[in-house]
């Protein structure tokens, strides 16, 4: 009976947490959450719930919420929602509110500047009360001034009377109703290219694809008709390169990878004859064309280089232009502004840096902060204060870092606009970070430890998938007013741009793993997606930023109807869009409002995929559960083929001796690849994004699930160099073929 109690109370407990009961996987199957998996994850969100009392406690704290807490953290309002009230609660000593109770309160914009005000009282009426264990409450409604702009504003409260004195704050957000939508995606049907840039082989990089090699891209792309450039994430991987070079494994999602300047393109290099003297050497040389022709990206080499002309760099700017304290010029000047504008956030990250790099040199090992000696584990401490005091140039280039990528940045974004691409640079925002790295260093208690995300086994990955990423708690997410998830947005959306949500439903919820544990045995966790897609609306419309959400995987019905409701556009996969019957959709089943492409970084080529590829390297490497698994693998890969066939067969771009001579093929033929890309081209979708793997038939994808070492996960270059890709047929068939079906309307 002990026993069933308390799981009844772990059940309430995680109920009111957010951990779903149960969920439905992709095949249809339910999945109960165990009472081990809700005690795991209840313990990550710092409730204690071992025993019978533990857990009355913690139920008796969260069914007493918000009644308890005189505020809500937040309020968030569509602006069209307004005049609108906020609630207060307030106790109530002997069951009613105290004769002598006043109420009074400030608005305060984004400034700081307080424009609003009110007060109430003796004698408020009470909308509504309950009682929470022993003590009364009521609930106030007060209003808010009939008319805000979009924004962000603080609310002070203060509550007097003999008895009870209380001063709190609530983080008010008034937002448009939907995301930003451009005029030019709204009347016409743009097409675009996937860029990984890390793999672009150029003549001219130093190993790794930089902004040099993008704006080139650019402006091919717009000779050839594109409307966007897509590209991987560009979140700075942190500096144990060895360990750690997935971009969606990020140690931050706020600052960005200074291995993808072009520092040959820096004002200093004009300026520093040291730099330019260290590029000169003829090893200096040699171990660079060494770079450029490897077939793989060495991260770790390319870094070395890179970091020791951007010190080199630094002095130069610091000797002409003066330093952030004492700036003698306007370029001097702008980086102090850029400096003061970035504050305490970039000071900590640059200080993060420091350290691992402090660490390195001195043989640690250390691949996360948590091995580090305790003292440092605080990022305002007083050993990481000494720390900084002594390091202020090694700190200097890392923010100097961060100043000329956001410069490098916009100037693509500039030539994009400048080539006619009219939404130019399409990022990717990755889901989540290295448990191990800065994020987790600079926001302690808003990450949940002993816990990783990832997602239940599908068709793609029959054992689940555990990504290793630290998840945001939702809780206190909200008790900071979002400040982390606002910062990531405007880090993250290009002025003019887009944006993709990796893994959009994380929004919603995320499949949270208790570390030990098999994805099979994890369980969703429900995030306040209405608060986060209004500031999202906020945010996409203050940049004008359109928004892509990726919305492929295990997606619950309401998830899509709340992201179309704000004008989020869809993700949608060739491979994925498939009838019950198999039969793959033709172009008018897919929606208007969403982005088409045929393949993503994880999952197989069109080539790939039409080889089985990716199911031979399952195969090897031991990813199957079992023989079985393989070979239906096999047979759903034959019968997808042929219904890929069947379908271009319907559309009468293929005759019957054709469709019958191509099921036996086993290399990808050019016509399938031409006709695939066709189907898409013709689908009502505002968006088509081709990849160069698929316009060229590659083989090999950018990164395989399940895999760290044992593939060459966002390694692999591009089979050509930039400037021979200018010159190939392939994309110019594509663009012909994306002219003839993606006329504007």
């Amino acid at each position: 009976m002990a026993d069933t109690s308390r799981e009844t109370m772990l059940t309430e407990l995680a109920a009111l947490c957010g951990v779903e009961p149960s969920y439905t996987d992709v095949a249809g199957k339910q999945h109960t959450t165990s009472p081990e998996t809700q005690a795991a994850i209840l313990t990550a969100m710092g409730c204690r719930c071992q025993t019978a009392a533990e857990l009355n406690q913690e139920l008796a704290r969260r069914r007493g919420r918000p009644w308890t807490e005189l505020l809500e953290p937040v309020l968030a309002l569509h602006q069209s929602e307004l005049p609108a009230a906020w609630s207060l609660y307030l106790p109530l000593p002997e069951g009613e509110l105290p004769g002598d109770l006043e109420v009074a309160w400030e608005l305060c914009d984004e400034g700081g500047g307080c424009f609003y005000s009110g007060s109430l009282g003796p004698g408020l009426h009470l909308s509504e009360t309950r009682r929470v264990g022993p003590t009364d409450y009521g609930r106030v409604l007060l209003p808010l001034p009939p008319y805000l702009d979009w924004g962000y504003y603080g609310l002070t409260v203060r509550v007097d009377s003999a008895r009870l004195r209380i001063q709190r704050q609530m983080f008010l957000i008034i937002a448009p109703d939907r995301v930003y939508m451009p005029e030019v995606v709204e009347n016409s049907r743009l097409w675009g290219l996937n860029l990984p840039l890390y793999a672009v082989r150029s003549r001219r990089n130093w190993g790794i694809g930089d902004c040099g090699d993008l704006q080139r891209f650019l402006a091919w792309g717009g000779k050839l008709g594109a409307g966007l450039i897509g590209l991987n994430p560009l979140h700075h991987l942190g500096v144990n390169l060895h360990d750690s070079i997935s971009p969606y494994y990020p140690t931050s999602r706020g600052y960005s990878n200074p291995l993808y300047l072009d520092l040959e393109r820096v004002p200093e290099m004009a300026l520093c004859p040291e730099a330019r003297e260290f590029l000169a050497r003829p090893d200096i040389q040699a171990h660079l064309e060494s770079l450029r022709q490897s077939p793989q990206v060495n991260y770790p080499e390319v870094a070395r280089i890179k970091s020791a002309v951007l010190e080199k760099l630094l002095d130069a700017l610091v000797q002409t232009h003066g330093g952030p304290h004492a700036p003698r010029t306007q370029r001097g000047r702008d980086f102090a502004a850029f400096l003061e504008q970035e504050g305490e956030p970039l000071r900590h990250f640059a200080a993060f840096l420091a350290l691992s790099e402090h660490w390195q040199a001195e043989g640690k090992n250390y691949l996360a902060w948590q091995q580090w000696p305790e003292a440092y584990h605080d990022p305002d401490g007083p050993a990481v204060t000494v720390f900084v005091q002594s390091h202020e140039r090694q700190l200097l280039v890392h923010a100097y870092a961060q100043w000329l990528l956001a410069d490098q940045f916009q100037a693509c974004q500039a030539m994009a606009r400048d080539h006619n691409l009219p939404l130019g640079l399409y990022l990717d925002l990755a889901v989540g970070v290295n448990p191990g790295g800065f994020d987790t260093w600079a926001n302690q208690d808003l990450f949940a430890p002993q816990t990783d995300i990832g997602a239940p086994p599908d068709d793609f990955s029959p054992l689940g998938q555990n990504w290793g990423l630290a998840p945001l708690l939702p809780e206190q997410l909200r008790r900071q007013g979002y400040r982390y998830f606002i910062h990531l947005l405007r880090q993250n959306c290009p002025v003019g741009g887009a944006v993709r949500l990796d893994h959009v439903m994380g929004l919603f919820r995320l499949f949270w793993i208790p570390q030990g544990s098999s994805p099979a045995q994890g369980a969703y966790v429900s995030y306040p997606a209405e608060d986060m897609l209004k500031i999202l609306a906020l945010e996409s419309v203050r940049r004008q930023t359109a928004i892509i959400g990726e919305d492929l995987g295990t997606v619950a019905p309401y998830i899509r109807e709340r992201l179309t409701a704000y004008r989020v556009l869809s993700t949608r996969l060739f491979y994925f869009e498939r009838r019950w019957d198999g039969a793959f959709c033709p172009p008018q089943d897919y929606p208007d409002w969403a982005l088409a492409s045929i393949t993503t970084h994880d999952l197989p080529t069109l080539a790939g995929f039409w080889q089985g590829r990716d199911i031979y390297i399952r195969e090897q490497l031991n990813l199957f559960p079992d023989a079985l698994t393989a070979e239906r693998a096999r047979e759903d890969r034959r019968q997808a083929k042929l219904a890929i066939i069947e379908l271009l067969r319907q559309k009468g771009w293929l005759s019957e001796a054709a469709a019958g001579e191509l099921a036996t093929e086993t290399g990808l033929p050019d016509q399938v690849k031409w006709q695939v890309i066709a189907h898409l081209a013709e689908t009502p979708c505002r968006l088509v994004l081709l990849s160069l793997e698929d316009i060229f038939g590659w083989l090999d994808q950018q990164n395989l699930p399940g895999t760290k070492d044992e593939y060459p996960n966002w390694r692999l270059k591009l089979p050509l160099l930039l400037e021979d890709l200018e010159g190939a047929a392939a994309p110019a068939e594509a663009a012909g073929i994306m002219r003839r079906f993606r006329k504007e309307e």
